[in-house]
């Protein structure tokens, strides 16, 4: 004799005695005595539906820069502190002058070299020139005189784009503002020794912020520019779920974690750069059936629905629901699209009983 597990007798014990109290009352199986009842109908919903892929973010400002000095020497002053607002072309820090001031006049002083040697074979090859017509010299010495005056003129070139880059760099010892914005962080003391590359400030500009996410790279196809998504922050519940949109899908996934980053919009909310959130982004359809959540009668742990078969009688059916959403239930097994079921099941209607559709 097979024996079955206790573990899987218990619910179906459950839902028997369950059923059990839906069933007749009469002691003759029939269902004459039973009175007839209204009820509101609903049939259950079968339409694909949007699956919603959740993912987290955080806020990042539209712009940021880690402004970095081109040129090298200790730093001599610092006019800011974090927090503080900028505007843009605003002095941040000063590097000392004196070490690209000498650079410059380094250049300045080769370039009036390469000037004056310019000078001196120009005239030279004027002179061969002269020379030349009057067959006092040889096309070869001609030819070495034309040879020496443009290299003298390359090296004025040379020299002048030497001094051009040593004044921008003597120049760039005052480090200022690329845009308006807010003082993240000075990663540099007064003493420190600035070097080309090496970052001085950060900088937030003051236009809004961003929520950058990552999703998978198989969920990205479904996204591009103007997809409407929602938003909430995790430490301010009190705004609920923003609308947004994504700003930018980057074409690019990374390899290592096979996700793609996106960046959505954000309102004005003045939200700080930093904090965490959620993102609720379409991610295509899927087959479902949904009924109200006032159609599910929960019993014992069961849930349970109220089907009006096609002779008009209820029929009490056990379920499996999923998520919940806008009112309604996913139902993931005991219903067919289509099939009626009572819309308010506030208690269990005996099992036959004649169901009439009031007109709500």
């Amino acid at each position: 004799m097979m024996r079955i597990p206790a573990r899987r007798v218990l619910p179906l014990l459950a839902l028997g005695l369950v059923l059990a109290g839906c069933g007749s009352h009469d002691g003759s199986g029939g269902t004459e005595s039973l009175p007839e009842v209204r009820a509101s109908l609903v049939s259950v919903d079968g339409s694909p539906v949007t699956r919603m892929l959740e993912v987290s973010g955080m806020v990042q400002p539209r712009q940021q820069s880690a402004l970095m000095g081109r040129s090298s020497g200790p730093v001599t002053a610092i006019h800011v502190s974090p927090g503080d607002r900028v505007a843009k072309g605003q002095l941040l820090l000063e590097i000392e002058k004196d070490m690209n001031e000498g650079m410059l006049h380094q250049a300045e002083g080769a370039l009036a070299q390469a000037k004056a040697a310019f000078t001196l074979a120009e005239q030279n090859h004027q002179r061969f020139s002269r020379l030349f017509e009057k067959n006092a010299c040889s096309q070869l010495e001609l030819d070495a005189a034309l040879m020496q005056r443009d290299q003298a003129a390359g090296a004025v070139t040379q020299a002048s784009g030497a001094v051009a880059s040593a004044r921008s760099v003597s120049d760039e010892t005052d480090v200022r503002a690329p845009f308006a914005g807010r003082v993240v962080d000075t990663m540099v003391e007064i003493g420190d020794l600035a070097a080309p590359g090496r970052p001085l400030v950060m900088l937030h500009s003051l236009e809004g912020n961003e929520f950058w996410i990552t999703v998978p790279e198989s969920e990205a196809g479904s996204l591009q520019r103007g997809t409407e998504v929602e938003v909430a922050i995790d430490s301010r519940p009190e705004l609920g779920r923003l609308a947004s949109s994504v700003k930018e899908v980057v074409p690019m996934a990374d390899p290592a974690t096979h996700s793609v980053s996106v960046r959505l919009s954000l309102p004005d909310d003045g939200l700080r750069p930093g904090i965490t959130g959620k993102a609720w982004l379409p991610a295509g359809e899927h087959p479902s059936l949904r009924v109200p959540e006032s159609a599910i009668y929960r019993s014992g742990g069961l849930a349970l629905v109220c089907v009006v078969d096609a002779q008009g009688l209820a029929r009490s059916r056990a379920v499996s629901l999923g998520d919940s959403h806008d009112g309604l239930v996913d139902v993931l097994a005991g219903l067919d699209a289509g099939q009626r079921v009572v819309a308010q099941l506030t208690q269990l209607i005996p099992e036959g009983t004649p169901i009439r559709e009031s007109a709500e």
